[in-house]
C-alpha cells in the first residue's frame, strides 16, 4: 500500500507525493530473495527504469509467472 505524502521510494528514499509517476513491484514468495526489501513497495519510475537491479527484480518477477 502506497500513502502519498508518507510512503518512501524503495530506491531513493524520497516521499512519494501526489504528481510523482509511481509505480509497484508485485510481491513476491521467495523471502530469501537478496532483493526482496524492494517487493510489494512503491518506486518512482524514473528510480527503477535507471536502476541497476531492473532486471533481476524482472527475472524474479518472471520465475514467479507475475509481471510488474
Amino acid at each position: 500500500m502506497i500513502f502519498l505524502g508518507r510512503s518512501e521510494c524503495s530506491i531513493c528514499g524520497k516521499i512519494l507525493t501526489e504528481g510523482d509517476d509511481i509505480i509497484g513491484i508485485p510481491p513476491l514468495i521467495d523471502t530469501h530473495h537478496p532483493l526482496y526489501r524492494y517487493f510489494d513497495t512503491g518506486m518512482h519510475r524514473a528510480c527503477y527504469d535507471n536502476w541497476d537491479k531492473k532486471r533481476e527484480v524482472e527475472i524474479a518477477l518472471d520465475k514467479e509467472g507475475k509481471k510488474r
